[in-house]
């Protein structure tokens, strides 16, 4: 028997009813947007880091993509050097996998076996700022759950014509 250690990521992301109406309606075609506390993950929200961005930067693993304002990314490994760039809120941080929090990758395993996908097809990335951290608009080609723990997020939310 194949042990559980998430509650199935759809039904704490959207509950158990709207889960089923986003995998009817919306899965793979189209956007949702759920709003909600992050205490309703039963495994994210008892990641202590979570609750401090600059736990985060100093437990990373791996070198992070660190996004700045006038369009130039950067790779830095260097903790010393991310945490001072962000007190000083001049860049964002891309961070490409998250996994490594066991939390983590027992989301991405529940995601993955509900959207019936890989699991190598679904990734668990972060993105770190401190505020009025100002970044160049992008878009994704990836189908994208994005999950903000804190803060604020502005900007132009659109659907794209592809």
């Amino acid at each position: 028997m194949k042990k559980q250690l998430a509650e199935p990521f759809l039904d704490e992301l959207f509950g158990k009813e709207a889960a089923s109406t986003f995998l009817s309606e919306h899965w793979p075609h189209s956007h949702h947007v759920r709003h909600g506390s992050m205490e309703r993950f039963s495994l994210i929200s008892k990641i202590d880091d979570f609750r401090n961005n600059e736990r985060i930067i100093e437990n990373l693993r791996d070198p992070v993509a660190v996004l700045w304002e006038d369009g130039r990314r950067e790779t830095i490994a260097d903790k010393a050097r991310l945490l001072s760039l962000y007190r000083s809120k001049e860049a964002m941080f891309y961070i490409m996998d998250l996994t490594y929090y066991p939390e983590i990758e027992a989301m991405r395993c529940s995601l993955a076996d509900e959207l019936c996908i890989p699991k190598q097809f679904v990734g668990c990335e972060g993105f770190l700022a401190n505020s009025n951290v100002n970044v160049d608009i992008h878009f994704d080609h990836e189908t994208n759950f994005m999950l903000q723990l804190c803060g604020k997020k502005h900007g132009p939310w659109r659907p794209t014509k592809y």
